[in-house]
């Protein structure tokens, strides 16, 4: 039965990796035998140590820390199949069986906020996004709605840009795509 660790969110979300008996080394260096390129994730993070069909789990004294199911690990610990570990901003399940890679995100649910109980933004599963709507944005089209998802996402990357600009000058000398971007905002 093939062991491995799935990224279930992070950027390589989808990536499988097998789990080879003995040390399966987890960090952010070549040097690993699974890498998570997360700035987050340490060099050298974890350990998946396997022995026939037992995993566990180690921290190797990260800067972050290793969450195994929500829970800060202190020390080394047998893996479950579903479990879910996080290190930095990835999360991978532990699972036996077939390696099958997720499906990549492709769900977006809407959630029309009404004024008796405020809702707020979060996501039923990794892989969806959820996006709230006032209660008169019960009729809007379809193409609008792409269209103000358009705006917004423009508007994400010119506040970045500004963002890690120290300076004015900094900022107009950024990239041809920011100015786009800002133009774009504009014009919407």
């Amino acid at each position: 039965m093939p062991l491995h660790l799935r990224v279930q969110r992070g950027s390589n979300a989808g990536a499988v990796f097998p789990l080879r008996p003995g040390a399966n080394t987890i960090g952010r260096t070549a040097e690993n035998a699974i890498v998570l390129p997360d700035d987050k994730v340490s060099s050298l993070h974890a350990r998946v140590d396997v022995n026939g069909s037992v995993c566990t789990l180690s921290d190797l004294d990260s800067t972050n820390g290793t969450l195994l199911d929500d829970v800060l690990l202190t020390q080394p610990a047998r893996l479950r199949p579903g479990a879910s570990i996080q290190m930095g901003n990835t999360t991978l399940v532990y699972d036996e069986g077939e390696m099958a890679a997720d499906r990549p995100t492709t769900s977006i649910r809407i959630i029309v906020e009404d004024d008796t109980r405020p809702q707020f933004p979060v996501a039923w599963t990794p892989e969806e996004t959820t996006q709230l709507l006032p209660p008169t944005a019960l009729g809007i089209e379809a193409g609008e709605l792409r269209r103000l998802y358009g705006v917004l996402t423009a508007l994400y990357r010119v506040t970045s840009v500004i963002n890690r600009s120290t300076t004015l000058d900094e900022l107009l000398a950024s990239d041809e795509w920011a100015r786009e971007e800002v133009g774009r905002c504009i014009r919407s």
